[in-house]
């Protein structure tokens, strides 16, 4: 058991570094192609900085391909949208009330742009759906959701650009290794890096979850909701964090809520269309979650202002999430 605790730190700890290592590597690729639009920003990036979730989800239903791997990947899927609205939400608070208490930002909440809201609208109506595939129990049925999840998407990105909506312009940022070398040639040796990391790392944290999850009768599906996305998406919520404690609030809500709605309707869909859906109180957990905190944050992004209340709710699911599943596996 120790041998399967220390080789999950270490796949976690590998997979944090190199999601890491492919965020910046991103974002220095986007400043320096000249693509850092509002467009770009908010629908492009985060299809490459969800990556590696994504390579969790098809590593765990290729390498173990049987229930436990299909469950891991499912609850990748499950937990990126549900670690946003609870523990990533609840560190920006954080960092705002620390921000305010420094007197590096003025206010004691988040000053935001309207037209952030219509991610929230998208999550908010889709999500709850993922519920229905795993209980009609039909490929027919998984291939009809899997459509509409993936349509709406691209209804979301054709919106996005009609009224280029929402604000992730991002101050140039250079590869971490461009002090060593020139940009080009640091942002290909960090692009190789990221891969081999990628690979080591999702491939002991897949392997150590079904070991762990087996050995003390934890459902994989539930362990994998909390477990992979604390090493895949806190490069994201640590940019998020700084931008909240400097008062950049609109940059910190769209740092976070880009991947959550792709987690919400395009990767579902692959999700769909890949393996059986399944479901179970854990999942169930994550979409009543994650649907309150995204109606909460809609509500407030209407009126230009979020409470630091509404940041730390999520904060509470977490906690509850974390307690229940091993009180009650």
């Amino acid at each position: 058991m120790l041998d399967d605790l220390f080789i999950l730190f270490l796949g976690s700890v590998i997979t944090f570094f190199s999601s890491l290592l492919l965020t910046n590597s991103v974002e220095s690729l986007e400043a320096k192609t000249k693509l850092g639009t509002t467009f770009i920003g908010a629908v492009v990036t985060p299809l490459f900085t969800s990556l590696p979730e994504m390579i969790v989800f098809f590593a765990a239903i290729l390498l173990y391909s049987n229930l436990q791997g299909d469950k891991i990947g499912i609850g990748t899927l499950y937990g990126q949208p549900f670690m946003t609205s609870s523990l990533s939400y609840g560190l920006v608070g954080f960092s705002i009330l620390f921000g305010a208490f420094r007197r590096k930002r003025q206010e004691y909440h988040a000053i935001v742009n309207k037209d952030l809201s219509l991610p929230y609208v998208f999550i908010s109506i889709l999500f709850p759906f993922l519920y229905i595939p795993s209980k009609l129990a039909s490929y027919h049925i998984q291939f009809l959701f899997a459509t509409i999840f993936g349509t709406s998407y691209f209804l979301f990105v054709y919106l996005s650009y009609r009224k280029r909506i929402i604000s992730v312009a991002q101050e140039e940022i250079k590869p971490y290794l461009a002090k060593y070398t020139y940009i080009l040639y640091a942002l290909i040796i960090q692009f190789i890096l990221t891969i081999i990391g990628l690979y080591v790392g999702t491939h002991l944290l897949i392997s150590s979850l079904v070991n762990i999850a087996s050995k003390v009768n934890i459902d994989p599906l539930g362990l994998s909701i909390i477990v992979i996305p604390l090493a895949t998406a806190i490069p994201e919520t640590l940019n998020a964090m700084i931008w909240g404690y400097k008062g950049k609030d609109n940059l910190a809500i769209s740092a976070l809520v880009g991947e959550k709605l792709l987690y919400s309707t395009f990767y579902p869909a692959l999700g769909l269309i890949t393996v059986t859906w399944v479901s179970n109180i854990y999942s169930n957990f994550s979409i009543i979650f994650t649907t309150i905190v995204s109606v909460v944050m809609w509500l407030y992004i209407r009126k230009k202002q979020i409470p630091l209340y509404a940041f730390f709710i999520g904060f509470f699911f977490f906690v509850f999430y974390s307690w229940f599943i091993f009180t009650f596996p």
